[in-house]
């Protein structure tokens, strides 16, 4: 049964129907509780976005379904990632990287699909102004600052040289997805018990996907939060 959505604003409606599938979870402990999400890449979507009057369909296209629950710890950052686009082979890719939340080196919910197939990949690495996600390594501490402090976050490792040809080369540098803005939603508050710095810009990626996938053309978002709830 699909997933129907239902949305408007002035002069913008959409109605949309999701095909969504089992997706991939992932449960991780935070202190002695624990948070959650399921991540879905690649949903079959159809509707109609109107604008000011103008129709717009949407059968054929592609989505990303994100679910989250759990018992954050009281200060909580993450840089994020999500997007869909098209391979150079020509096959759909989606993708959902993170550090700072879930982001176990061994367990986590970073995932590249490809042809609708999930796949895991390693520890990422965001760049600070959130123009680019560097992978084959583990991200280096560094911090983010925030309009209310100051937190531990990732930020791009520093490519090293090795030998052993072009593929031992490429497995061993950082290879960078980057990202062009094209819009963006922020919001910070502090309200002394509480406070939030919230960025989410919307954009064209190009680069290579962690895996080793290039993209002929990707669309999504970055988001960088540091919360304290």
């Amino acid at each position: 049964r699909p997933t129907r959505l239902r949305a408007g604003a002035g002069g913008v409606r959409i109605e949309l129907e999701l095909a969504e599938g089992p997706g991939v979870e992932t449960l991780s402990p935070a202190g002695s509780a624990y948070i959650w999400t399921r991540k879905q890449a690649c949903v079959p979507v159809r509707g109609e976005v109107e604008i000011d009057g103008a129709r717009h369909a949407l059968d054929g296209a592609l989505g990303f379904v994100d679910d989250s629950a759990g018992y954050h710890d009281r200060r909580t950052a993450w840089s994020w990632s999500a997007g869909i686009g098209t391979a150079a082979d020509g096959r759909p890719v989606g993708w959902n990287l993170v550090a700072g939340i879930h982001d176990d080196p061994a367990v986590s919910e970073r995932t590249v699909w490809v042809d609708g197939e999930p796949r895991p990949v390693g520890p990422v690495a965001f760049a600070s102004d959130l123009t680019a996600i560097t992978t084959a390594g583990p991200p280096h501490p560094g911090r983010a600052e925030s309009s209310w402090g100051s937190t531990p976050t990732n930020t791009p490792d520093d490519p090293e040289g090795g030998g052993g040809g072009a593929e031992s080369r490429r497995a061993e540098t950082p290879t960078p997805l980057t990202f062009h803005e094209w819009s963006r939603r922020e919001h910070s508050t502090d309200a002394g018990l509480i406070a939030s710095s919230y960025v989410q810009p919307f954009g064209e990626f190009s680069g290579t996907l962690p895996g080793g996938v290039d993209l002929a053309a990707g669309h999504g978002v970055m988001e960088r939060h540091d919360v304290r709830w």
